[in-house]
């Protein structure tokens, strides 16, 4: 009777729950500290109207004297594309200056580069509705590795994470990357019999950050890793690899109009650009011995477990602005739950029940069908692939860079407390 009470009050439960995390997630959407790349991407926002009407004008060439292309070689594209349609619905122009960071935050209010309150709003409000699409998917997810329990739990703890609910609710690309990969990782597990939805999710990802580049190759490894025998086995994997190819490649193709006129030298010219300014960001924000240190790769991991799990929020990457901003943060760390499963009670917590869920579903391979084996080592595989990527790629220890990871930080801990409640629900 427990049992069967307990079937039929977690859905409701969960959808509950799902719905308050939801709810709070919009309540104080106004309250996060600005940021300046918010005035970025407000500014980057014209190129949706220009990608619906003239999608030439976005092309690359030698000779654009577009201030915008340099952002068009550096950023994924996605996430512009969606604050520029919310702008577009409410009636709102554009941004009209880019954030100038060699000047004062009165320049920069001068030359119409910080937003006004209602854009500002809007582009917030964009962002923050991809977060209950996040929590969906990894729900989803979440249902097919462990069950419902792990499914609703996932979910909840994206809706709540610190990171998400600073990084993910201001207008950047983290809440566009978050929607993505989540949508990328259901689309793995279905990847053996929907190959053009492990593709969708893995070149939304791309397009929403470069750095989700490493999932492609899980995404690939989806559609050809197929647990159900087939007398066909071989031309159906080729099928596969077809599908998933030319979704990703017609995805890339429609949201980066900047590689049709010359699609070799664009490809080049991005790959240079985002190179130096890798190469000036580390050297503006690390140096000397504390440079060696950060590069290194043991270092990069601690940084990356730290950022993912106990380092409390940081709201900006430089110090340019702090002053600006200094009584936004106070409010921000004042409210209720902006700070839920950081330090090193809730982290350390939240870090061991990544470790025993991974834990968990190694002990259970063996006794686990063909289908609950490829999902679980899919997602493990995607894990570790994407944080290899991050470490060596990404050397700087900013925080924000961190959000790929979360939602492994949540679907393990979901997981693993799934496999606890189990086994103190049996019979001794």
């Amino acid at each position: 009777m427990i049992a069967q009470n307990r079937i039929l009050y977690l859905p409701l439960l969960g959808l509950a729950a799902f719905i308050l995390v939801i709810l709070f997630q919009f309540w104080d959407v106004n309250s996060i500290p600005f940021h300046p790349d918010e005035s970025t991407q407000l500014y980057m926002s014209s190129d949706f109207q220009k990608l619906l009407h003239s999608p030439g004008q976005l092309a690359w060439t030698p000779e654009n004297p577009d201030p915008r292309a340099i952002y068009r070689l550096l950023d994924a594209p996605l996430s512009r594309y969606l604050i520029g349609f919310g702008l577009s619905l409410s009636h709102l122009p554009p941004l009209p200056a880019d954030w100038d960071w060699s000047k004062t935050w009165a320049d920069n209010d001068k030359a119409g580069a910080v937003p006004v309150e209602q854009v500002l709003k809007i582009g917030r409000l964009v962002t923050t509705s991809l977060i209950p699409l996040s929590m969906l998917f990894l729900f989803l997810t979440g249902r097919a590795l462990g069950g419902k329990l792990t499914g609703w739990l996932a979910g909840i703890l994206l809706g709540l994470n610190m990171l998400v609910l600073l990084h993910g609710r201001r207008a950047m690309a983290e809440s566009a990357l978050l929607m993505c990969i989540s949508l990328a990782l259901w689309g793995f597990l279905h990847g053996d019999r929907y190959p053009w939805l492990a593709g969708l999710g893995a070149a939304l990802a791309f397009n929403a950050k470069q750095s989700a580049l490493a999932l492609a190759p899980i995404g690939l490894l989806s559609v050809i890793w197929i647990a159900e025998e087939s007398d066909r086995l071989n031309k159906k994997r080729l099928v596969n690899i077809l599908q998933f190819c030319g979704v990703y490649l017609a995805i890339f193709l429609l949201l980066n109009p900047f590689v049709w006129k010359h699609p070799i030298p664009a490809l080049q010219a991005s790959w240079q650009s985002r190179q130096d300014l890798l190469f000036r960001q580390v050297n503006e924000s690390l140096s000397g011995e504390t440079e060696q240190n950060q590069l290194s790769i043991a270092r990069r991991s601690l940084i990356t477990v730290a950022n993912l799990y106990i380092i409390p929020p940081q709201f900006y990457e430089v110090g340019n602005y702090r002053s600006q901003i200094e009584s936004q943060e106070k409010d921000y760390l004042a409210g209720f739950g902006h700070q839920l499963g950081r330090g090193i009670l809730g982290g350390g917590l939240l870090f061991l029940l990544t470790l025993a869920g991974i834990d968990f579903g190694f002990r259970s391979l063996n006794t686990w069908g063909k289908s609950s084996r490829r999902n679980f080592l899919l997602l493990f595989l995607a894990m570790v692939l994407q944080v290899v990527a991050l470490i060596i790629w990404v050397p700087l220890p900013w925080q924000r860079y961190v959000i790929p990871l979360v939602p492994y930080a949540c679907i393990w801990p979901a997981f693993a407390f799934q496999r606890i409640s189990s086994m103190w629900g049996k019979p001794g």
